[in-house]
């Protein structure tokens, strides 16, 4: 049993010192986040290998009257696509980043949060969308609703299309 596993801890050894000593042949990872803007910039490093990872907007909770219940805003949605292929370092990519809903007036329901995409095509259309499909998208959060004191009802999370 001794002589089985010298050989193993020695490959994984040499694996280890061989990525230590070239840098360039280990992957070095970035993690850029985009909080705001309409288009991003592919940058000169761009490969095959990699993960686009958005979240939506937040819906808004409902605001209502003393007698009633107001109910939270649902979460916007978690979506990620890996190794997106075809994107030329220097090109421009459409994207946007879903803002979460603002607070109603009072005794109003919660609005939608926005929706989260990156890859668009040049469509002025700014949700989620299969007439014009993006790499990458998540739904924004359903705003709350009103109930009773009792038994408020809150909004629904985003959906994901990946």
């Amino acid at each position: 049993m001794y002589k089985q596993f010298v050989p193993k801890v020695i490959s994984f050894t040499l694996l280890c010192c061989i990525a230590f000593l070239t840098p360039q042949l280990a992957h070095a990872y970035v993690r850029v986040f985009l909080t705001s803007g309409a288009t991003w910039t592919v940058p000169s490093d761009w490969s095959g290998v990699n993960t686009i990872e958005v979240i939506g907007g937040g819906g808004a909770g409902a605001n209502a009257v003393a007698t009633e219940g107001a109910g939270g805003g649902g979460a916007g949605a978690y979506a990620a696509i890996t190794d997106l292929a075809g994107l030329s370092a220097g090109s421009s990519i459409n994207i946007q980043v879903g803002t979460g809903a603002a607070a109603p007036p009072d005794n109003t329901i919660g609005g939608t949060g926005g929706d989260t995409y990156f890859n668009r095509g040049a469509s002025a259309t700014t949700t989620c969308s299969a007439q014009e499909p993006q790499s990458v998208c998540a739904k924004g959060g359903v705003g709350g609703a009103k109930g009773t004191a009792a038994a408020p009802v809150g909004g629904a999370g985003g959906s994901s299309d990946a």
